[in-house]
């Protein structure tokens, strides 16, 4: 797998950062045609030298904006949000569960409304950080 352009677009309206080269700033524009991203400080780069900064899906289960967004569209108060074996769900008491991600991909059964509220929020939902075309954030030295 290497990092395409495709896996960078949906996250740029929502103020993506990424490492240009050794530099990190924010991504401000896309050329497909000569696969560059622009940076707001950093000018043009290739793909090649570009890593977005992302969260792991891992990181849903400690993530209070996702628990008040799943009370909020679910419409219960009965809910945990569980990690057990790598599999993320937002359990209801007396629902139907819904299934987030299994390990760090996300499950085809994700609703719409969440898969766009991880991009959103700049959660890896291509499994980019585990084949290292991405940066965890909350791995992230600065």
């Amino acid at each position: 797998m290497k990092l395409e352009l495709k896996h960078v677009d949906c996250y740029c309206k929502y103020g993506l950062k990424g490492k240009f080269f050794d530099k990190i700033d924010i991504v401000t524009e896309i050329d497909y045609q000569y696969k560059l991203i622009s940076g707001l400080n950093c000018g043009n780069v290739h793909i090649s030298d570009f890593k977005p900064i992302l969260k792991s899906l891992s990181a849903l289960i400690k993530d209070n904006d996702f628990e008040k967004i799943c009370k909020e569209q679910i419409i219960c108060s009965d809910l945990i949000i569980t990690n057990w074996n790598g599999i993320i769900k937002v359990e209801v008491l007396g629902g139907a569960d819904e299934l987030i991600a299994i390990g760090n991909e996300i499950a085809g059964e994700c609703s719409y409304f969440f898969y766009l509220w991880l991009i959103e929020n700049h959660y890896d939902i291509f499994g980019l950080i585990d084949n290292g075309l991405a940066i965890d954030i909350n791995k992230l030295n600065l």
